[in-house]
């Protein structure tokens, strides 16, 4: 059997976002195995050595991942894995795009919920779930690992894309500071940063005193909207 040129992974990824549930759980092994319910045989055993891949690396780190182990934890014999995948680094590669793609549509879908400040409320929000939900996967996107050089690139490109998304919202409803593009582009950016760094230290690295402070979502959620309002609307 020959591995297909387009695999399952890439294919449910082009599902748009207005057509995905409103509420759906955020986890991405989860979204998987569901997505490939009703699909073929070929489909659903894809879609299961990509969420036990996914599962795994919540437990474990990257550079501790095995394809024994995915295999086991898929119920599926080690061959049936090469049937589907030359090495672990191809897998990761289409788990991690595929994950970044599920990353922009969920933001979208939390962005589309309303508008103005609330708007920076949901998608707040939604970030959090993301990265609570899908901790290793995370933990693989913002350390920029070396194995997979190409996902460290289209999260970047995702990134990018998302501010680009905040700014011109920004411009065009005459909000924000009056800046010129470029400093506000670099404000937004260090803003971006600074979420990332505080769900990193509080979900992925669980540091002690920031868990202590943050045990409650809603009001984490509120202290980094309101620094996303005033970064970017004042």
């Amino acid at each position: 059997m020959k591995m297909n040129s387009s695999s399952f992974v890439e294919e449910i990824m082009k599902v748009p976002a207005s057509t995905q549930a409103a509420g759906a759980a955020p986890n991405f092994a989860e979204f998987l195995i569901e997505g490939a319910r009703a699909g073929k045989k070929r489909d659903r055993t894809e879609a299961a050595i990509s969420a036990a891949a996914s599962r795994l690396l919540d437990q474990v780190a990257l550079s501790a991942l095995t394809i024994s182990d995915i295999c086991k934890e898929a119920n599926v014999a080690v061959g049936t894995f090469y049937l589907y995948f030359p090495d672990r680094n191809a897998l990761l590669e289409k788990l991690l795009l595929g994950f970044i793609g599920f990353i922009q549509t969920t933001m979208l879908r939390a962005s589309r919920t309303t508008d103005g400040a609330e708007r920076i409320w949901h998608t707040t929000a939604a970030y959090y779930d993301l990265f609570a939900a899908n901790q290793g996967l995370m933990k693989c996107l913002v350390s920029r690992t070396e194995d997979v050089p190409q996902a460290t690139r289209v999260f970047q490109k995702l990134n990018h894309e998302w501010i680009t998304t905040v700014v011109v919202s920004l411009r065009r409803r005459k909000q924000g500071p009056e800046l010129p593009d470029d400093e506000f582009f670099r404000c937004a950016y260090a803003m971006g940063g600074m979420v990332d760094q505080y769900l990193t230290a509080l979900l992925l690295n669980e540091d002690p005193d920031l868990m202590r402070l943050s045990a409650n979502r809603e009001t984490t959620v509120n202290t980094l909207s309101e620094l996303w309002k005033k970064g970017l609307l004042t």
